[in-house]
């Protein structure tokens, strides 16, 4: 009975000290880190990706994740259904590269320059959403729509995108088929 009480006894002296220590530690390691939160995995009937993939870099982010080599693994990991498809039938070079991955991920998801155009002219306040929050949405939109582009984000530059596409809109659709295979980027 001792015995097990000395054990004890410097079981909580080696524990107390292993703490003092760990105060003057400023170095990163998993004891000096508050346990993040888990991200749930992607679910295709629930999530929408372009969402999902905005949390993940945050998250990233804040975990201090190297883009490099940890993105792609990490959010391989956390991908299910078409999504995890997308993943799998990439070569390894092109599912181990963060970019790659996303990109791949984006073009599946219809979530291309085309489909932002159509999401901002098609978009419509959901039942329950504000006019701020439908208004931030419109902005969103049209700023992933424009990113999606690579159109610079200069006055000149982005009226001629609209300009463009109201063209495109209003001639005929023979005329529009014509020039969007063309692809004028002028």
């Amino acid at each position: 009975m001792k015995r097990q009480e000395k054990e004890i006894l410097e079981l909580k002296t080696n524990l107390e000290d292993s703490k003092s220590n760990r105060q003057f530690d400023n170095r990163p390691n998993l004891l000096n880190r508050a346990p993040a939160p888990k991200l749930p995995p992607f679910n295709d009937n629930t999530d929408d990706l372009d969402a999902y993939i905005e949390r993940f870099e945050r998250f990233a982010t804040a975990q201090n994740w190297v883009r490099s080599s940890e993105w792609a693994i990490n959010l391989g990991a956390l991908l299910q259904g078409k999504a995890l498809e997308v993943y799998s039938r990439l070569p390894v070079a092109k599912a181990t590269d963060y970019d790659e991955l996303k990109d791949a991920l984006l073009r599946k998801y219809q979530l291309t320059e085309h489909g932002f155009r159509q999401k901002f002219r098609w978009a419509r306040p959901e039942t329950g959403e504000g006019p701020v929050q439908f208004a931030v949405r419109l902005e969103n939109l049209l700023t992933r729509w424009v990113e999606m582009a690579k159109v610079a984000k200069e006055y000149t530059k982005l009226v001629d995108l609209l300009l463009r596409e109201q063209f495109l809109n209003a001639c005929s659709k023979e005329l529009s088929l014509f020039i969007r295979e063309r692809a004028p980027n002028q």
